[in-house]
């Protein structure tokens, strides 16, 4: 991840207040599970790919931040880049079912400092193991994210910050098709 914003968080402070955060942002582990991203050579021979954006956190959504307007932001990026989006997994011709998931974390800073956010975006797919007949099923297969601090008023700084992760995504898309 790399660090942006107009003020830098404390080290202590900042990892205090966002990793409990993140870490819920997670989700459990899977036992059994190791799979380690490797990046834009699991987007080659992928059709398209589906956008689904998390629910964005309330004080975020109220500055204008939603789910549905960031969604559209992308998936007309991703159709003027000629990548293909599937409204559904259900009509992605993929076995692997790729989509993209895009999370935006924010934890609210003391004394109305504003909020630290973290914006990741992942490419899960379908990949099958090596060694058995198994699947995992929405398999990290391309991550990418961002730690921001703004403030109250900056709340919309964020939907640039999830374009320069898109843009990571399409130069990767690009590289491999």
């Amino acid at each position: 991840m790399r660090a942006l914003g107009p003020r830098p968080l404390a080290l202590g402070s900042a990892l205090g207040l966002v990793l409990p955060a993140l870490l819920l942002t997670a989700g459990p582990a899977q036992p059994g599970q190791l799979f380690v991203p490797s990046g834009k050579d699991t987007l080659r021979a992928l059709p398209g790919v589906e956008v689904i954006v998390e629910s964005v956190p309330s004080d975020l959504d109220r500055a204008g931040l939603t789910a549905p307007s960031l969604k559209a932001d992308l998936v007309r990026r991703l159709e003027a880049s000629g990548i293909t989006v599937y409204a559904s997994q259900a009509e992605n011709p993929s076995l692997a079912k790729a989509y993209l998931d895009v999370r935006i974390t924010a934890v609210a800073l003391p004394r109305q400092a504003g909020y630290a956010a973290a914006v990741q975006m992942q490419l899960r797919q379908t990949l099958a193991s090596l060694v058995t007949e198994s699947k995992v099923v929405n398999a990290v297969s391309w991550d990418t994210g961002v730690l921001v601090n703004v403030t109250v008023s900056d709340v919309p700084r964020l939907r640039t910050e999830l374009h320069a992760l898109m843009e990571e995504f399409v130069n990767d898309w690009r590289a491999v098709h």
